[in-house]
């Protein structure tokens, strides 16, 4: 069992929606394959620079303010008269990115943990694999068999060979090992869904609500100077 770390994302520091459009850029730009530096393909592939980048805007988006008075405070203390600028505007905005930036931390626990499962599943995989091939070769009809030197396409087509009968009671025993490497499958495939649903979450609402809302704040700020 792994025991990980609570993660310490908030600096301290005052940021502002700005800081959260550039971070939130730089992040997707990362995990799109197309930032600078970055020579991968898009994918689900998280790297230590993902998660770096994931861990500033994270970082950021703690630490915006998301009550009212001070949001008002921020804005210069009363209301600007501009459709969507509102302090109240401004305050859901936040909220919205300090919900999502919470979300990562869970996240980043279950990709912490996929990796120690990893480790164990691929232990797991290697001796039941082994135990298999160690069956199969305490077979009489694999020792009575052999196919020498011919090809797979020889092979194919080979007819098919019936089993000694000593050999078919032992059949249960190879058909219970691999029983035993499904139910190991199984559990890793659905540790691994659960993180790849999560980041994917996480990638499509900061692509599909965040960075639009943001990027409609930061427009109508700079048609209003």
């Amino acid at each position: 069992m792994v025991t990980s770390v609570e993660p310490q994302f908030t600096d301290g520091e005052a940021h502002t929606v700005e800081d959260v459009g550039r971070v939130g850029k730089d992040l997707m730009n990362v995990l799109s394959g197309k930032a600078e530096g970055v020579a991968r393909a898009p994918g689900l592939l998280i790297t230590n620079e993902d998660v770096r980048s994931i861990r500033r805007y994270v970082n950021t988006g703690l630490s915006l303010p998301t009550k009212l008075e001070e949001v008002s405070q921020l804005v210069g203390g009363s209301d600007n008269g501009i459709a969507g600028l509102a302090p109240d505007a401004i305050a859901e905005l936040h909220v919205g990115i300090q919900t999502h930036a919470r979300s990562w931390s869970a996240i980043e626990t279950n990709m912490q943990k996929v990796g120690s499962d990893l480790y164990v599943f691929s232990g797991n995989l290697i001796t039941i694999a082994s135990h298999v091939v160690d069956f199969i070769k305490g077979l009489e009809s694999y020792q009575t068999l052999q196919v020498g030197d011919l090809t797979p396409a020889q092979i194919d087509q080979m007819p098919p060979v019936a089993l000694m009968d000593q050999d078919s009671k032992k059949i249960p025993g190879l058909l219970a090992l691999v029983d035993d490497l499904k139910v190991y499958i199984k559990h890793h495939s659905a540790s691994t869904t659960r993180t790849r649903v999560g980041v994917t979450d996480f990638k499509r609402c900061l692509k599909d609500e965040i960075a639009p809302g943001v990027a409609l704040k930061i427009r109508l700020a700079v048609n209003a100077n």
